[in-house]
């Protein structure tokens, strides 16, 4: 063991077991640490920690080390202490799903705040600035002290009765001692039906709402142009065909309009019919109320 560690300058991690002990005449020479930013010139056991940030309960100068290690109940590994040091990590970016106006509650994001330093980090505040901070909520605007190597969460989600539109706003946590973390939400709302954001919504047919270019206003149609969708609009043809020379005056979307030049020819047939039956029936009458007042006669006499 003697001068084992001599001119060891650079070593920073040390597992010492349970069977070992610092002997010998003279010491085994474990080098001095120098105290310079980020160290403090003592060897700290790791315990419940990492070789990064050390948790243990025992804080050495290298000389008080190999006096005072008892293996049995020091085995460990020791490494260099860092001067104290704040910092938190903060889950990512979030984009929720997009949603259709009037929508209900969205399910909140859970974000993680985790303690990177190796000191508590103190009170907490969470925070929302950005383009829409107005647009979202958070769970909690404070967070109580994260312990070293601990995490906390909190949710934020958007709010209800957004109109047509797309939300961001940044969350920000932040503490004593410099620290902060942010990351990002955005929220998309869209129209009825589907659709994009400034892309023009739908009509209940399904179709965009802009007049058709395939056929424009004022436009004498034979038998075959005509569309299908006349065929509802045609009173009185069987053939659920519009009568040539029909006009087609608008076009929305494949919703037709037909002018009444389209229906005159079976409007005038109908009255003709109407006509009709009235001059057969007519005689028929007059006959009737012969037969009738010829009866009442007989009955006089």
């Amino acid at each position: 063991m003697l001068n084992m560690f001599l001119g060891a300058t650079a070593l920073r991690v040390l597992t010492l077991g349970q069977d070992f002990s610092f002997i010998g005449s003279p010491a085994p020479a474990l080098p001095a640490i120098q105290a310079n930013d980020p160290y403090t010139g003592n060897w700290q056991n790791v315990g419940n920690g990492t070789i990064t940030i050390p948790q243990g309960i025992y804080e050495f100068t290298s000389a008080q080390l190999m006096a005072s290690f008892n293996g049995p109940t020091m085995a460990d590994t020791w490494v260099w202490q860092r001067m104290p040091f704040w910092g938190i990590h903060l889950t990512g970016d979030h984009t929720f799903p997009p949603a259709t106006v009037n929508y209900g509650a969205q399910t909140p994001h859970i974000a993680t705040v985790t303690n990177t330093g190796n000191q508590p980090t103190g009170t907490l505040t969470v925070a929302l600035s950005g383009a829409n901070p107005d647009s979202f909520i958070l769970s909690t605007t404070s967070l109580t002290s994260i312990a070293v190597g601990g995490a906390t969460t909190f949710t934020v989600a958007p709010n209800t009765g957004l109109p047509v539109g797309t939300y961001t706003a940044t969350v920000t946590v932040s503490g004593g001692n410099n620290i902060e973390a942010v990351f990002v939400v955005s929220f998309t709302v869209n129209a009825v039906g589907g659709g994009a954001v400034g892309g023009g919504g739908s009509d209940n047919t399904g179709n965009s709402g802009t007049p058709s270019s395939a056929i424009t206003p004022g436009t004498t149609l034979a038998p075959a142009q005509h569309p299908s969708s006349m065929d509802t609009a045609n009173v009185g043809n069987t053939n659920h065909n519009p009568p040539t020379g029909g006009v087609i005056s608008t076009i929305y979307g494949g919703d037709t309009k037909a002018t009444a030049n389209s229906f005159g020819n079976d409007i005038l047939f109908v009255v003709a019919i109407v006509l009709l039956l009235v001059a057969i029936g007519r005689p028929v009458c007059e006959k009737t109320k012969a037969v009738n007042r010829k009866q009442a006669e007989n009955e006089l006499v």
